[in-house]
């Protein structure tokens, strides 16, 4: 019996990882039709972005939990987090996600990572020891200044008052004070981006302009002044440190007010899975997400599984809602044209007849129907 490995990440605003799993299974499932029977392992992944709690949850067989939070612009809400014995789980988007932010809110200068910290100090409170937190799909740009403000330390004006560390109040800031009762987890940080904080490679200006940032340097400078005042009070310089960009600085702020480790996501959420085996047992390796473009090959976990499934001989198939159109151009890095040579076929939702539109209105069933088509051609050509 043919075994398939089934393991995408989420396809962003419409379906989680494991729903894409089981639309694909469906699909290849009535493709394949009596004659071709299949034995289907689902695996739903994630690199440290979004979807991040779902998946370690699943994995680590983990409590679901609902926690008192605040998204980006202070409004109180419930973040998802996970908790496996002494083990806690949580993802910065779940508070401070772009995703709880309309698009004609967003306003870096008033945002805040002040919900993470909560969730982060919650967890101690529940029995966490130790806290996996995945970084991405923030709305925030204040290298974790909030963050650090719910956790206890104290940001200070002239006239010694306790100021809350948005961006517009980041030049009132003189001092930085440590926590009275500091945190006493022990974080590890899920992280598969490399910028630095500061600088054309660093947060506000590579994942500013998305969040609302309308000039990425003046944003920078006034970052670079108050982690200035951060290392001084402080003394730990972590601005240069590959991450230390991710999430709006929010790299940074783990870093600095967490002592948290930073540590390449899809590789460790490979390993909790036994990704590795389970790619060595399977006759044919099926993964995907939203958007495949050039930002796949940054560390994504569809690129490497598709590389896994390729260094073991397998045949691999990719799903996604829409190609980017950056994977055409006659200026593509070479090294991802090679890479993309090793794949057995991209499966995009959007084209031969589907717009974005339906893809975006019914992605399971669309994702179903080109399952189905790939299970078909497969088993017309006994190809796989």
């Amino acid at each position: 019996m043919l075994k398939i490995l089934i393991a995408p990440d989420k396809f962003k605003g419409t379906l989680s990882a494991m729903q894409v799993a089981e639309a694909i299974r469906d699909g290849l499932a009535a493709g394949f039709g009596p004659e071709m029977p299949a034995e289907f392992h689902l695996l739903p992944i994630a690199d440290g972005g979004e979807g991040t709690t779902e998946t370690l949850c699943n994995i680590l067989n983990a409590n679901v939990l609902e926690l008192p939070a605040q998204d980006a612009l202070g409004r109180p809400c419930q973040g998802a987090a996970g908790l496996a014995g002494e083990l806690g789980i949580l993802e910065v988007a779940a508070a401070a996600g772009m995703w709880r932010i309309a698009a004609e809110e967003r306003d870096p200068w008033k945002s805040s990572t002040f919900g993470v910290g909560l969730m982060l100090r919650e967890l101690e409170v529940r029995g966490a020891r130790r806290i996996l937190a995945g970084l991405g799909g923030s709305a925030t740009n204040d290298a974790g200044l909030g963050m650090a403000a719910a956790v206890g330390f104290r940001f200070i004006d002239k006239a010694g008052r306790q100021v809350l560390p948005l961006p517009q109040n980041w030049d009132s800031i003189v001092a930085v004070a440590r926590p009275e009762k500091p945190l006493l987890v022990e974080v590890t940080v899920l992280c598969d981006v490399t910028n630095p904080l500061l600088g054309p490679k660093g947060a506000s200006h590579v994942y500013g302009p998305q969040k609302g940032v309308k000039d990425p340097g003046f944003i920078d400078k006034a970052m670079e002044r108050v982690t200035d005042l951060v290392v001084k009070c402080l003394g730990s310089d972590y601005r240069g440190k590959p991450g230390a960009g991710a999430a709006g600085g929010l790299g940074y702020g783990f870093l600095t007010f967490t002592n948290a480790h930073l540590v390449e996501g899809f590789r460790t959420i490979a390993e909790l899975t036994h990704l590795e085996d389970a790619v060595a047992e399977a006759d044919l390796v099926i993964t995907g997400e939203g958007r495949i473009d050039t930002q796949t090959f940054s560390g994504k976990g569809p690129s490497g599984i598709a590389s896994l499934a390729v260094r073991l001989g397998k045949p691999v198939h990719l799903f996604c809602g829409l190609l980017g159109a950056d994977l055409a151009a006659s200026d593509l890095d070479p090294a991802i044209r090679s890479e993309l040579a090793t794949w057995s076929g991209i499966h995009p939702l959007v084209g031969e007849g589907v717009t974005s539109h339906e893809a975006l209105a019914d992605s399971a069933r669309v994702l179903r129907r080109r399952a189905s088509q790939l299970a078909k051609v497969l088993r017309s050509h006994r190809a796989i």
